[in-house]
């Protein structure tokens, strides 16, 4: 008798533990059943060195390099956005170029400079971005540079400049001028009144203005022998009033321009996107381009400062314990064969690094309205279990028309870990094409389900019996 107690007993416990709940993270995020979420935001990074080999790669806290655990927003276009002083690159403090080995002077370099009245200053916009200021106190200040000389294909070199017009006072204007040796001069204006032209670099204050323009295309103003050759100054000239510069590049020796990327744009208003590559930038905000590798040779070994682009952290990024699923019968729904409940957690990354701008948990209806059961999500969650977590925030009733994209939560705070759980019916089939491969089971804190919501597992209990009985037959 005490033998067959013993043996109903090891009995029970292999019943226990075949019927235990069982949650896996077999996920077909493919599916067009599996209910998913992301959040998007706009991600900025401190910097970004143009030698990585993904966008998504940033400098965590302990200085080593991570990945953010998202994907691009492929639906947006001209997905990369900086501001051209925000670019570090060598090659925009290479002016002039006296030794090809070890250049000996620089443009960038606030001591080459001779001032009457302004202020010339070294500074860094950004970590590693070298960079003049040049400002006026008075109207009739000036600046020049002239530590150089180009007496060969003058036409041909451009006037390039890459600045920051910080302040620019009523009625002022800054003339910047190419001179030769006897005076005859090439001008570009900086003026708040003038209207936007070939000699115009800006209009008005901002950042990451562009001007690139062939010397020879430019008018001469004559105030020599009225040939334009045999270059020796660059002057900043300040009339009418007082401004401020920051000046991160300049060049007047290149026979080409530099790159600053390429942009999908519509050129010619046909509704089509036609590839153009940046090469000025004459109006206030960033600079927008498609692929980070457009950017040109001559300044792609350097790293952008502040680069912001459009991610998706996306549940089908997830694994792991961030991801859950189970099914259970759906009883009282004659057309359909199961409950599908999923739990994912998501999060914005934190460091140092990074910064968001506009985060928002979305998910995109999948399904008919009469199949949504629950939609919820949870803020602060940590590493809690699914089952433990009672803050849930129902949204199930914004479920109510398939194909919209809904709002759940615009509260994100990076680090802060979010719990997103979709329940709703589907079919067998459907159920199949959630499953990436085998059974999926166990219920996590649901309900129902019925003894034939189980069969899967009938086999295998009754083999774990069969196993345990013929093994203490000889006991009985």
């Amino acid at each position: 008798m005490r033998r067959s107690l013993a043996t109903f007993g090891l009995i029970a416990l292999v019943l226990l533990s075949a019927v235990a709940p069982a949650a896996t993270a077999q996920v077909n995020d493919g599916s067009d059943y599996t209910q998913g979420a992301y959040i998007e935001a706009d991600v900025t990074k401190d910097v970004h060195q143009l030698d990585w080999s993904s966008a998504l790669t940033y400098e965590a806290d302990d200085g080593s390099q991570a990945q953010l655990p998202g994907t691009l927003n492929e639906s947006v276009n001209n997905t990369y956005q900086y501001q051209a002083t925000d670019l570090e690159a060598a090659a925009l403090g290479e002016f002039p170029r006296k030794d090809e080995s070890n250049n000996s002077a620089s443009g960038l370099d606030a001591s080459e400079w001779t001032a009457s009245g302004a202020s010339v200053t070294d500074t860094e916009p950004a970590a590693g971005v070298e960079a003049i200021g040049v400002s006026a106190s008075a109207a009739g200040d000036s600046a020049s540079y002239s530590n150089f000389s180009v007496s060969s294909d003058e036409p041909n070199r451009y006037l390039q400049l890459v600045l920051d017009v910080n302040s620019l006072a009523s009625g002022a204007e800054v003339q910047i001028e190419v001179v030769d040796s006897d005076g005859d001069y090439k001008q570009a204006i900086v003026n708040g009144s003038a209207s936007m032209a070939e000699d115009v670099i800006a209009t008005g204050t901002g950042e990451g203005y562009v001007y690139q323009r062939q010397l020879g295309k430019m008018a001469t103003n004559t105030a020599g022998d009225g040939t334009f050759d045999n270059i020796e100054k660059v002057r900043i000239e300040f009339v009418g009033g007082t401004a401020d510069l920051t000046i991160t590049g300049m060049n007047v020796e290149k026979m080409t321009t530099w790159s600053f990327g390429e942009r999908k744009v519509d050129t010619d208003d046909d509704d089509g996107l036609e590839t153009e590559t940046v090469t000025e930038h004459k109006e206030t905000g960033a600079i927008a381009i498609d692929d980070l590798s457009t950017i040109g040779d001559a300044l792609d070994e350097g790293a952008i400062h502040d680069l912001t682009m459009p991610v998706k952290f996306r549940t089908s990024d997830v694994g792991g314990s961030d991801v859950q699923v189970n099914f259970t019968a759906a009883d009282g729904y004659p057309s359909f064969s199961d409950r599908a409940s999923l739990y994912y957690r998501l999060e914005l990354p934190s460091a140092y690094d990074l910064s968001y701008a506009d985060a928002e948990l979305v998910a995109e209806t999948e399904l008919p309205s009469n199949r949504y059961l629950a939609v919820e999500y949870a803020e602060g969650v940590s590493d809690t279990e699914f089952t433990d977590i009672s803050t849930w925030s129902d949204e199930t009733s914004q479920f109510d028309n398939e194909g919209d994209k809904v709002s759940l939560d615009t509260t994100i705070q990076p680090g802060q870990k979010i719990a997103i759980h979709a329940k709703y019916l589907v079919t067998g089939d459907e159920r199949s094409a959630i499953e990436s491969s085998g059974v999926v089971g166990g219920p996590i804190g649901d309900s129902g389900g019925g003894f034939f919501s189980n069969l899967p597992l009938i086999g295998g209990i009754a083999a774990a019996i069969g196993a345990v009985i013929g093994r203490l037959k000889g006991l009985i």
